[in-house]
């Protein structure tokens, strides 16, 4: 039921992509698909430190590498997502 509710919370956030500054976008994926497993300061986990890494880093990474689960993000999503990690 979680995973539903996660599912559903990115897509919808997908949707208001356009309308929504890139950071602020970035951050609400950040903070529903990647907090639990990486912290908030994306500090933890068994990727280690992911502040600052590269789009094609993220690329990868989420579509599924070793104890990471795969994610569908759209490009801007990915764009998003590594601006938030960039700035942090």
């Amino acid at each position: 039921m979680r995973a539903i509710i996660l599912l559903g919370l990115v897509l919808a956030g997908g949707a208001a992509m356009a309308d929504e500054d890139p950071l602020e976008a970035g951050r609400l994926l950040f903070e529903a698909n990647c907090v639990a497993c990486h912290g908030e300061d994306a500090t933890e986990g068994d990727g280690g430190d992911i502040r600052g890494v590269e789009l094609g880093t993220v690329r990868r990474a989420t579509h599924g590498i070793e104890a990471m689960p795969e994610f569908d993000f759209t490009e801007d999503e990915l764009r998003a997502l590594t601006a938030w990690l960039d700035s942090l």
